[in-house]
């Protein structure tokens, strides 16, 4: 018996919704044994169709621009959205360290200036402080209050 090609659509649709399991299974041991030659393929593509990518994502940006927005504006209020803020935010005062998700745990767990051990009024009173002169390694010298901070102890 021959399947015409919407028959054979309809069937494939039937198979797919009958061994999802097993469909799943399959892909993620193919995924497995052929992550690098996959990753080579989507890098690839990448590279041949960059401005293609960068006008599709114009595109779907400006059609959900306010949902988009919505989203940011949720995800910025949980702990990770907070994290991710303030490491952005060190990283851009030039602040370098090879662990930032340490530095982030032991600045939240701080309640008392390293230097002056004054209690942290809130969260804006605490500064990560560092090193404005080193720019190639790990500069940070501690975790201050506002005070002390402006007052640049290590002169």
């Amino acid at each position: 018996m021959v399947r015409t090609e919407e028959q054979k659509r309809e069937y494939a649709k039937i198979y797919r919704e009958n061994n999802k399991q097993k469909l799943a299974d399959k892909n993620k041991i193919y995924r497995e044994n052929n992550k690098q030659k996959l990753e080579d393929k989507k890098k690839k593509y990448y590279q041949n169709n960059k401005q293609k990518i960068a006008d599709k994502d114009k595109i779907y940006y400006e059609k959900n621009r306010q949902k988009i927005t919505e989203k940011h504006k949720i995800y910025q209020q949980t702990p990770n959205g907070k994290k991710r803020q303030k490491i952005s935010s060190w990283k851009g005062l030039g602040i370098i360290t090879n662990d930032y998700d340490y530095w982030y745990e032991l600045y939240i767990e701080q309640n008392h200036c390293w230097h002056c051990e004054n209690e942290f009024i809130d969260s804006t009173d605490r500064n990560l402080d560092h090193n404005h002169n080193i720019n190639d390694k790990e500069n940070i010298r501690g975790i201050l209050c506002r005070i002390c901070n402006i007052k640049d102890i290590y002169k």
